[in-house]
């Protein structure tokens, strides 16, 4: 693992320590860490770009971290049925197999990708995340916690006589030559 701007790193632990000190307690929670653990930058969030992200530090030899909420990596890519044709590294038949892909590509990482991390503190002006009982300042932080899909209540899916749908791809001639609102992004 490379180790970029050591005299800058040593410079914002001191900086982080006094801090501490005189506050008596870590930046991140108000309380005392189990553990601090330093890396050059923080990925929060394990989707494509979070994982992209981590991957592209850890080429250009950066002490990377990502942490990963949830008990696998990918984000929302298990919930896409239908084909996905837009990824620039190829096709697959459903979300499930680019997050294959994905985390194939991501083994590479090791124990630099933590699954079941959920962040519950972060301190931008430190900079550093707290999760799993541990600190852990770093001199970048990348916040790739992507989105969730959302339904608005007064409109499930398939409302109004099937005309209310989340996912388009999966009725492709259904809307085909009729007026469509489109809610959100």
């Amino acid at each position: 693992m490379g180790k970029v701007g050591g005299a800058a790193v040593d410079r914002g632990r001191r900086r982080i320590a006094a801090l501490d000190q005189g506050r008596g307690r870590t930046p991140c929670s108000g309380r005392s860490a189990v553990t601090d653990e330093q890396h050059d930058v923080v990925v929060v969030g394990g989707g494509p770009a979070g994982v992209s992200c981590a991957l592209e530090c850890f080429d250009i030899k950066l002490d990377v971290l990502l942490l990963e909420g949830g008990d696998a990596l990918g984000g929302q890519l298990p919930e896409i049925p239908h084909a996905v044709r837009n990824v620039a590294v190829g096709r697959f038949a459903s979300g499930p197999a680019v997050q294959g892909a994905m985390e194939d590509a991501a083994t590479i990482l090791g124990d630099r990708a933590r699954l079941g991390h959920a962040v519950s503190a972060v301190d931008v002006t430190a900079p550093a995340v707290e999760a799993a009982g541990t600190r852990f300042p770093a001199r970048a932080l990348v916040i790739a916690t992507g989105a969730a899909r959302r339904e608005l209540p007064a409109a499930p899916d398939g409302a109004f006589g099937g005309d209310v749908s989340y996912l388009i791809e999966s009725r492709p001639g259904w809307f085909a030559g009729r007026d469509v609102v489109v809610v959100g992004g």
